[in-house]
């Protein structure tokens, strides 16, 4: 084989983007180039992230999304801002800390921010493990009293060394509570299920006229953000979005088909939602159930004031 052609080769397209040389495994094709071989677009960005998707149904009925509630707090670099402008301009106004209101920072935590669309959350260690041979869970120092033996768990209720279920890819229980918060009411009505929406006071900063140049503020009584009073965001009720007549509140449903353990569960009952799980194995529902069991027993979440009950939590079980 004349292994200059190839190199010909080589050199007349060596103008091509996304080109690299690299270490060749090893036939003789690569001979003319000292071993090294070309790889054309073989570059491209690890992808760190997960994608979300939040459904709703449809345009006859809309969607909800809590604004309020999924707020989160301001970036460290916000609520240690000391640039201390003193110059009137809307970047500095209305914060807790703004020289406007006799302070040094142009920070301060108060009023929080829209959530991001990109969330790091970290690892949630298990701190359980369940027999399934006999439906114990051990939790937290409870799981002190397992007899260990090299690789091997004795369950002390049981004795079996061959029952434990444990799920390895269990999510954290911030991602399904985030979610929630967004996309769920705490409260519906009974009758057509319509989210009630959070009645918002917003105090302090320029309240919505912050278009213009600011120079009128005092003539306009646009100036809270100089009467010493942050700018912040309280949810003092929550309304109804619909017309239906001596309708009741219910807590709202959250829907997870794919229930695994039931961290979903879990969130949603500390949010004081109801929520409906779907699982195919027969040992996750069983994990499931008891940790949803040992919660509704030990910190006896409560629906929200004047709505109905939050169980029925289990449906009746089939052949």
């Amino acid at each position: 084989m004349d292994y200059s052609e190839g190199r010909e080769h080589a050199v007349a397209v060596d103008h091509q983007p996304t080109a690299q040389w690299s270490d060749c495994p090893g036939c003789p094709k690569c001979a003319a180039t000292g071993g090294y071989v070309l790889r054309r677009g073989s570059g491209r960005t690890t992808v760190a992230h997960e994608p979300v998707f939040m459904f709703d149904r449809g345009e006859a009925c809309g969607y909800f999304y809590d604004t309020e509630s999924a707020r989160e707090g301001k970036a460290e670099s916000s609520i240690n801002d000391r640039r201390n402008n003193a110059n009137g301009h809307r970047r500095e106004r209305g914060y807790t800390g703004a020289a406007s209101n006799g302070g040094t920072l142009l920070g301060g935590n108060s009023g929080g921010r829209n959530m991001r669309s990109v969330w790091t959350l970290s690892p949630e260690p298990s701190n359980y493990e369940f027999c399934g041979a006999c439906g114990v869970l051990y939790v937290g120092g409870e799981r002190k009293s397992i007899r260990r033996s090299g690789t091997k768990s004795t369950c002390p209720n049981c004795g079996r060394t061959d029952g434990w279920i444990a799920h390895f890819a269990a999510y954290p229980r911030a991602l399904p509570e985030r979610c929630i918060r967004a996309g769920t009411a705490r409260t519906c009505c009974s009758t057509c299920a319509a989210p009630h929406a959070p009645v918002v006071d917003v105090r302090g900063g320029t309240i919505g006229r912050s278009w213009h140049d600011h120079d009128d503020d005092a003539a306009t009584g646009n100036h809270m953000a100089r009467t010493g009073h942050g700018y912040t965001r309280t949810v003092s009720q929550y309304w109804a979005t619909c017309d239906c007549k001596n309708a009741t509140l219910d807590a709202s449903v959250v829907l997870d088909p794919y229930g695994g353990t039931g961290q979903t569960a879990l969130a949603a009952l500390a949010l004081g939602r109801r929520c409906v799980l779907v699982e195919l194995s027969d040992d996750y529902c069983k994990l499931a159930r008891a940790r949803i069991e040992r919660v509704l027993k030990i910190d006896k979440p409560t629906a929200p004031a004047n709505s109905s009950a939050l169980g029925p939590l289990f449906a009746k079980e089939t052949a």
